[in-house]
């Protein structure tokens, strides 16, 4: 087991937001989808990357040479041409719901706290950073080891040109 079911379905809840009310609200087709909406400072690219139970799709707007678009962000543009690609690829196939744990094994979102969250975490942890912190274990206690620093990604660091 990669990710406990719990978090399965904390995820999916987050993602199937964004669809439904969040940045991705153009997305949404008429039947059940999830996905995530992003767009990297300087307005460089913009991105949706965006799921139903049939077809997981990923669109990505930008320049091949870096340069910044007039703002486009991954709520506009790339929403949209992946609603218009996913009706056609999905024309003619009934609607099915997104594959969920099975209730016993999942947690509604606002329900995601630790069982003793350490006190000085208590009152800034909301359901995404519980979430994410039940994910990849926290960390940011006093004293908590962290990762030696590095120089990041290659395409942080320029050398994709």
């Amino acid at each position: 087991e990669v990710v406990a079911p719990r978090q399965v379905g904390q995820m999916l809840d987050l993602m199937q937001a964004v669809v439904r009310w969040g940045t991705g609200r153009a997305a949404a087709l008429g039947r059940p989808a999830a996905g995530k909406t992003g767009t990297s400072q300087g307005f460089r690219d913009a991105w949706f990357i965006g799921f139903t139970a049939e077809l997981v799709t990923g669109v990505w707007v930008g320049n091949d040479d870096d340069r910044p678009m007039s703002r486009v962000t991954g709520g506009g543009l790339p929403t949209r041409l992946w609603k218009a690609f996913m009706a056609r690829a999905l024309a003619g196939q009934p609607p099915r719901p997104l594959p969920v744990p099975a209730p016993e094994e999942q947690a509604p979102v606002a329900a995601a706290k630790p069982a003793a969250p350490p006190p000085a975490r208590t009152a800034s942890r909301d359901p995404f950073t519980a979430l994410i912190e039940d994910l990849i274990g926290g960390g940011s206690e006093v004293g908590a080891a962290r990762p030696a620093a590095t120089r990041g990604p290659a395409w942080e660091r320029g050398s994709h040109r």
